[in-house]
């Protein structure tokens, strides 16, 4: 051997590591041996530092150990050492994604593609990184070109999936993870990914059990924890998403997400100071996460502390501009105080980035309608529909779109509140003009009364089967059917009736003994989502119990209700708790005036005629315009509006001098009183 081949062939044994030295490293790897493979990998890099495959191997071992940025370096040093493996540019790619350094990643992806077209792991990560970036169509094609080079990659499938929910075609994204499903079956991660699309399809039971399916498979996925917790929720187990997640938070620490997560259950329950504290542990562990920021500003809204709210959107907005939730939430808040050009603003901004959601049209339907925009208003007002949790019974027959059906049954059926079915079932007399018998399917306690609504034939309960019938209709969806607008209402009233024998009974049941019987009401159902703006405690009242010439007997139902009106003293109770609404209705019949926050027995006085002093948040419900005394959609009804937010003083004060001037009737109450 001449000299120079000798110092060549030295040169070649010094950059390689002793014999055997890459088996021991990957055995001890593969074992998860960690210390023992750095501890090996060291040594070789001891010898010579620039030695490929120990400064690959041993970026791979940091990486596991979230070590990223030596890991980078050495990775960078493996590639340059050698160009030409494929492989080593995968790894660094892997570990720049990790790092977040997507557009790098991208670079050294596309390195090892050029080297060896069909290798799929890059190939599978390219996808990711492309996914990440928003880029859904080309990491589609990404995930493609993988799944032509292998056929039976189930991961490729997988997040094949991810990359057309991000695009909003879920129903398409299943599929892809149901074919990752039957290549490997029990495969967690794509069970997760089926229980996000299922989430985002609105079918929560079989989002429960995907989810779980893939907790039990491998409890070390957060993100099947997270999924848990989210599907019930959704599903209305409050107490078992709470525990799910607080378990997951317990094991996962952090994880901000999950964080996020609980404060979200947090506020559905209505616990707005422990969600505010969870979204600020999220933001804490992870600094600029928009969805923390978004909840803190749900939670500070809750709070009523909008300022801070606002802020908290803007930089959710800020890390995230095409954050269509945050925007329709901004607009939500503008609309609470006020400012509906802002507001709407802010909606077409939600639906811009996000055409299909549906908060962001509702929203915008009640600032139109609020505004007096019937037409465009009722429209998008449709969109109601895609928010239901359980959609209502009706929606799955042929609907009636207002022609003429002589001979044929239409359905009308209820969707919400029971203050909505007593302000809309009055419609169902316009559609008896249209040549059909009118079926009403209406919630069991009111049954007996919607039954007295003029054009309905029949009735049948929420709880019972229905009746044959051809078409139906919402009630809720009447008014954009029949054209109503502010100066186009249908205002006939009294609209619902009082069987006589209940009537009779009542009278001579309710006897008064001063020259005004007035009901009361003041709270509404707290389930609803409106009700902490329009229900208030008696105290803010208690100027009204002062009247000497008003008797005044109590229109809420429940135990709370009946005690905290007997430690105010001058609420006479004369509803039983399980009185119905047809006894209440008899009961309006009798009184001189109801006084009511904006609830069903506000509609329910409304519809039968009676005088009613109705109580008014400072953002009332679109029915009730945006200023006004009188409404066009009860005759008998005045209308008394907070001046601040959350401030009754006001209207009470109103409402008080209102009632001093009431007209004494010159018949008073018991069996002497006029029907």
């Amino acid at each position: 051997m001449t000299g120079r081949a000798a110092r060549r062939e030295k040169m070649r044994r010094a950059a390689t590591p002793a014999a055997g030295w890459l088996s021991r490293v990957l055995e001890a790897q593969t074992a998860g041996r960690l210390d023992e493979a750095e501890k090996l990998c060291r040594q070789a890099l001891a010898h010579n530092s620039a030695q490929p495959d120990a400064c690959y191997l041993l970026a791979q071992n940091l990486k596991q150990r979230g070590k990223l940025r030596e890991a980078a370096i050495l990775a960078a040093r493996a590639a340059d050492g050698r160009p030409s493996e494929p492989v080593f540019h995968q790894g660094l790619g892997d570990i720049l994604q990790a790092r977040n350094e997507c557009q790098a990643a991208l670079l050294c992806y596309r390195q090892a593609l050029a080297l060896q077209p069909d290798l799929v792991p890059a190939l599978v990560n390219l996808g990711n990184t492309l996914q990440r970036m928003g880029r859904f169509r080309e990491a589609q094609i990404s995930y493609g070109r993988a799944i032509q080079a292998d056929p039976r990659c189930a991961e490729a499938y997988d997040n094949l999936g991810n990359a057309l929910r991000g695009e909003g075609r879920t129903e398409e994204s299943l599929a892809c993870h149901a074919e990752a499903l039957r290549l490997q079956p029990g495969y967690p991660q794509a069970l997760v990914n089926t229980a996000a699309a299922l989430l985002a399809l609105g079918r929560f039971a079989e989002a429960e059990r995907a989810a779980r399916q893939a907790f039990e498979t491998a409890p070390e996925l957060h993100e099947a924890a997270s999924n848990l917790g989210v599907a019930l929720e959704k599903l209305g187990r409050l107490a078992d998403a709470e525990q799910c997640l607080r378990a997951a938070i317990h094991r996962f620490p952090r994880q901000a997400y999950l964080c996020v997560n609980l404060a979200s259950v947090l506020l559905r329950g209505k616990r707005a100071e422990e969600a505010e504290g969870w979204c600020r542990r999220a933001l804490q562990i992870q600094p600029g996460s928009a969805e923390a920021y978004f909840n803190l500003g749900c939670a500070l809204r809750h709070l009523y502390r909008n300022q801070e709210a606002s802020e908290a959107y803007q930089s959710a907005l800020a890390q995230r501009p095409d954050y269509a939730d945050a925007w329709a939430e901004m607009g939500a808040l503008h609309l609470s105080e006020k400012r509906p050009p802002e507001a709407l603003a802010c909606f077409d901004e939600a639906i811009r980035r996000k055409p299909d959601l549906a908060v962001a049209h509702l929203d915008r339907a009640m600032a139109l309608l609020e505004a007096g925009n019937f037409d465009e208003g009722l429209q998008e007002y449709e969109w109601r529909m895609k928010c239901f949790d359980r959609p209502p019974r009706g929606l799955a027959y042929p609907p009636w779109r207002g022609e003429l059906v002589e001979g044929k049954a239409v359905l009308l059926f209820t969707e919400q509140g029971l203050g909505d079915t007593i302000q809309f079932v009055r419609y169902a007399e316009m559609v008896a003009t249209r040549g059909c018998r009118v079926i009403v399917d209406s919630q069991p306690r009111l049954l007996s009364l919607v039954a007295t609504a003029r054009g309905v034939d029949a009735v049948v309960s929420g709880e019972a089967k229905l009746p044959s019938f051809d078409l139906a209709a919402s009630l809720l969806s009447l008014p954009r059917i029949f054209g109503t607008g502010p100066d186009r209402l249908p205002a006939r009233v009294p609209y619902l009736r009082v069987a006589p024998d209940r009537l009779a009974a009542w009278r001579l049941r309710l006897r008064k003994s001063k020259g005004v019987l007035a009901g009361l009401c003041w709270r509404g159902n707290p389930d609803n989502p409106y009700d902490r703006k329009r229900s208030m405690n008696l105290a803010a009242l208690e100027e009204l119990g002062r009247l000497e010439h008003v008797e005044w007997v109590s229109l809420q139902l429940g135990a709370g209700a009946r005690r905290e009106a007997e430690e105010a003293g001058w609420l006479r109770q004369v509803l039983r708790d399980d009185s119905g609404i047809d006894d209440l209705a008899a009961v309006m019949e009798v009184l001189d005036v109801v006084v009511s926050v904006d609830s069903m027995p506000a509609h329910l006085a409304g519809a039968l005629a009676r005088p009613c002093l109705l109580l008014l948040p400072y953002v009332a419900d679109w029915r009730w315009g945006r200023e006004g005394r009188t409404t066009g959609w009860y005759p008998t009804l005045r209308l008394f509006r907070q001046r601040q937010p959350r401030d009754w003083s006001a209207p009470a004060a109103e409402l008080a001098e209102a009632l001093r001037a009431w007209p004494v009737q010159a018949k008073r109450g018991g069996a002497d009183m006029n029907e």
